[in-house]
């Protein structure tokens, strides 16, 4: 930063979305490269904004230390959220509607919420799977469905209105290998809806303990769903948009000022 000439604009830079594991989205060779950009770019800028404390924490590890960092929770507009969501949630046993909301694609480890179908419809043969979005892997999961003999109960839309959709279902249902601050779970937590989700990133910084799945099993899975539907959502914590937008703003003045206060300019 102290070789950025005089008077240059104040950097800041949000990440949301930096994985620990360089796999999930890249190749090995491309990985190398962009974390060595990331780290020389992170040197240059003012302020980094992490959107939960697991990315602030991941980005450490992987990054370093290049700049000074401050953690700004994603927020949502609760009140719209809750007004377009909000729904009449069913009971076990009366036909549970589930939702996932996500990519089609490997990291969303859709084909274990497929797997786990036959054990919910035993428990409840009512029960219908919606996968809602687009991706390289709709073709296999049909074919999974297909062969699980479970077709007729999951629907794959493409893309949905979510917050409407939502308003549709009972449980929202999300096994992604990495998630920041999940914008999905967030709404589902504005709105109401019950949600499980794998203990990864910031999941735990929105959902309570007895909402994350430890296990991606059939039987854990369905187990979890079941639990989610009965007792509701728990514990959940979720920011506001305004709130955000404040902290965003305040982190910005207080960078500008010490840059004034060293005898630089705005």
């Amino acid at each position: 930063r102290a070789a950025r000439r005089a008077g240059a604009p104040a950097l800041l830079s949000t990440e949301h979305g930096i994985a620990p594991d360089d796999g999930l989205y890249n190749r090995a060779a491309a990985a190398r490269v962009k974390n060595a950009a990331h780290r020389a770019r992170l040197r240059g800028t003012d302020l980094v904004v992490a959107v939960a404390q697991s990315t602030a924490d991941v980005l450490r590890r992987k990054w370093g230390s290049g700049a000074p960092l401050t953690v700004v929770r994603n927020g949502v507009d609760v009140s719209a959220v809750r007004a377009a969501a909000a729904g009449q949630r069913r009971a076990p046993g009366e036909g549970l509607r589930i939702l996932s909301l996500s990519r089609l694609a490997p990291e969303k480890n859709l084909d274990r919420l497929i797997a786990a179908l036959p054990a919910l419809l035993e428990r409840d043969p009512g029960t219908r799977l919606t996968l809602a979005g687009a991706g390289p892997l709709e073709g296999e999961l049909r074919a999974q469905a297909e062969a699980l003999g479970v077709a007729d109960a999951v629907d794959l839309p493409g893309f949905v209105e979510p917050w409407g959709t939502m308003a549709e279902h009972d449980v929202l249902v999300q096994l992604s290998a990495w998630e920041n601050l999940s914008y999905t779970l967030l709404d589902a937590a504005a709105a109401g809806l019950p949600a499980v989700a794998t203990d990864v990133g910031g999941n735990g910084e929105i959902l309570p303990p007895e909402r994350l799945a430890h296990e991606t099993t059939p039987a854990a899975i369905a187990d979890a769903v079941m639990r989610a539907a009965a007792d509701g959502p728990g514990e959940v914590r979720v920011g506001d948009v305004e709130t955000m937008a404040r902290a965003t703003a305040e982190a910005t003045l207080e960078v500008l000022g010490r840059r004034v206060g060293k005898g630089g300019h705005r």
